[in-house]
C-alpha cells in the first residue's frame, strides 16, 4: 500500500525530492561519488563497508548490539516536552546539538549523527562523548574533511559513516531512522520529530537550541503556507518509505502524537485515521 511516488534529485531537483536517486541508479551514483562520499572514504576509510541499493555504510562489530533492539530517536522538536521513559529502551539515539539540552545530556545517548553546523572541537561535546562512550555517525551531508579525520583519530572505535538513498529536506532524524533500520532495529520510537514549527504556534523551533532559526531549502519558499505544504509532502514520503519499503517488519511509535507542532500526527491521521498508531506498530510485511 504505497501512498506516494518517489521523487529523487536526479530527475526532479533537490527542493522537492526525498531521495538522492532511484534504487536502480543508486549504485551508479556511488560509483561516480559525491562530495560526502568522497570525504568519508578519504578520511574514515572503507573498512567493513556494506553496499545495498538503499544505503552504503560501515558496519563494525560494535554496531551489532543494535540488531533486534528497541531504539528511541530523539529530535529537537517541541513535542520532546511530551517526555519519554528512558528505561523502556535498549538504546537512545540523537543528533547535532543534543548535548546542549540540559535534560537530554543527563541521559546516556548511545549513537548520534553530527552535521556541518556542529563544532567537533567543542569541549562540551567531546566531554559528553568520552564519558558516555557515544558512537558517532557522519552521514549524507557532512563535508568538513579535516575535522572529520581529527575526530576519527580521537575516537577510532566510535566513528563510522553512512550514506542513505533517502535524503529528504526535513532534517537528520528521518535519516537516523533509516540507519537504525539498516542496522537491524526491531522497534523505533520517535520523540521531538515534528517538522516546521509555524510562528503562530509560539514554540521554539529547537529545544536543543532555543531561538534557533530554521534554515534550509524548504524555508526559502515564498510563504509559510508553502513551507508547511513542503514539509507535509516530505513527512508523508518519509512515513511511506519506512512503513511500506524498508521497515515493513519494524514497529514504530510517534511519541509526539497529538502535539500541536507534530506533523507526523497530521499526515498519518490523514492516511490512516485517528487509530494510525495501531497500524504503524504492527508488521506490514
Amino acid at each position: 500500500m504505497k501512498w506516494t511516488k518517489e521523487i529523487n534529485q536526479i530527475h526532479s531537483g533537490a527542493k522537492q525530492s526525498s531521495f538522492l536517486s532511484s534504487r536502480e541508479d543508486f549504485i551508479k551514483l556511488l560509483k561516480h561519488g559525491n562530495l560526502f562520499l568522497k570525504c568519508a572514504i578519504e578520511n574514515l576509510g572503507t573498512d567493513n563497508t556494506v553496499i545495498t541499493n538503499e544505503a552504503v555504510f560501515q558496519n563494525f562489530d560494535y554496531l551489532q548490539k543494535f540488531v533486534n533492539s528497541k531504539i528511541l530517536i530523539v529530535g529537537a522538536g517541541p513535542s520532546l516536552d511530551n517526555g519519554y521513559d528512558a528505561s523502556e529502551y535498549d538504546y537512545i539515539w540523537s543528533c547535532n546539538s543534543f548535548y546542549k539540552n540540559d535534560k537530554l545530556n543527563k541521559h546516556k545517548i548511545d549513537l548520534v549523527t553530527l552535521g556541518v553546523e556542529i563544532d567537533l572541537r567543542d569541549d562540551k561535546l567531546l566531554d559528553y562523548i568520552s564519558k558516555n562512550d557515544t558512537i558517532v555517525c557522519f552521514e549524507n551531508k557532512y563535508i568538513h574533511p579535516i575535522e572529520m579525520k581529527e575526530f576519527k583519530n580521537k575516537y577510532p572505535e566510535k566513528v563510522f559513516w553512512a550514506m542513505t538513498r533517502y535524503h529528504s529536506r526535513i532534517g537528520s532524524i528521518p535519516r537516523l531512522a533509516c540507519i537504525a533500520i539498516f542496522l537491524g532495529a526491531k522497534e523505533i520510537h520517535f520523540a521531538g520529530m515534528d517538522g516546521y514549527v509555524p510562528k503562530s504556534k509560539n514554540y521554539d523551533n529547537s529545544v536543543f537550541e532555543p531561538n534557533k532559526k530554521a534554515t534550509g531549502t524548504i524555508e526559502d519558499a515564498h510563504s509559510e503556507d508553502d513551507i508547511i505544504r513542503h514539509y507535509r509532502d516530505q513527512y508523508l514520503a518519509f512515513w511511506d518509505y519506512i512503513l511500506h519499503d524498508i521497515g515493513k517488519d519494524v514497529r514504530f511509535k510517534n511519541l509526539g502524537h497529538q502535539h500541536p507542532c507534530n506533523l507526523s500526527t497530521d499526515v498519518l491521521t490523514s492516511k490512516l485515521g485517528t487509530n494510525y498508531e495501531d497500524y504503524i506498530y504492527e508488521s506490514r510485511a
